[in-house]
């Protein structure tokens, strides 16, 4: 005969694996949900590390390298020299933070009356982009304005820096001429949004260089910021001009 209290117990024995198998299946449910969640966590962490290191390396680089938007003319009249160089070799690197370019040196639009001396065939940039330092495309020309610095000829992206293949007849008249003859007249950049408050406030020795892209460009290419005959700067809207704004 078949002991009732062997046949309990041996029920109660496999309901209670049943509930150990249960509990332990969910508990590792909840080591995989709370390890996700870590993991989750911890990646959102390091988003959060890597987005402030981000914004704090931007921060750093607007903080040390911070250039107005200028235009050429501005660039000339506010420089001690303007050349056309053709740029050979990079003859040393981080000399006193600097590059030093191997230049022929093509045409010269503006310079100090001890340029050559000055000059020479080096032009010096800053080593980190981070100081402004321009990346010169060897065997490349380019229309350079730049300053002089405890006697070396400094060029920055803060000055003009444009490959001759890109400058305009505008561009290069400018150079040539008429951005000296105008050197009177200001050249004032200026977002759509502050348009209305700055034409307020414009004084007659001003022109506003517009930021919607078709002026921009247009203004930049092609425009000569002139004095009329009334003392007032205005666009000089030769037919080039008139022509690039009106398409």
């Amino acid at each position: 005969m078949t002991n009732p209290c062997k046949k309990f117990n041996v029920r109660n024995h496999q309901q209670l694996s049943v509930f150990k198998s249960k509990v332990s299946f969910l508990f590792a449910l909840k080591l995989i949900f709370d390890s996700f969640l870590k993991m989750h966590w911890q990646f959102f962490c390091i988003q959060i590390f890597l987005i402030a290191l981000f914004l704090l390396s931007v921060q750093k680089i607007e903080a040390i390298c911070n250039c107005l938007i200028t235009h050429p003319q501005y660039d000339y009249c506010r420089s001690d020299f303007v050349v056309v160089i053709k740029v050979n070799e990079v003859i040393e690197e981080d000399y006193e933070n600097y590059l030093i370019y191997k230049v022929n040196v093509k045409k010269v639009f503006k310079y100090l009356k001890n340029w050559k001396n000055l000059l020479g065939n080096k032009i010096y940039t800053p080593a980190s982009i981070m100081n402004c330092g321009v990346r010169f495309e060897l065997n490349k020309k380019y229309f350079v304005s730049g300053h002089f610095e405890n006697g070396k000829p400094i060029v920055t992206i803060c000055d003009a820096v444009i490959q001759s293949k890109k400058i305009t007849n505008d561009q290069y008249s400018g150079f040539d001429k008429r951005y000296k003859e105008n050197c009177e007249c200001s050249i004032l950049y200026t977002p759509l949004d502050q348009m209305e408050s700055v034409y307020q406030e414009l004084n007659k020795t001003t022109c506003i260089w517009e930021s919607n892209p078709k002026s921009f460009d247009c203004q930049l290419r092609h425009g000569i910021c002139r004095m009329d005959d009334n003392n007032q700067c205005l666009w000089d809207e030769k037919q080039s001009y008139r022509n690039c704004m009106n398409n």
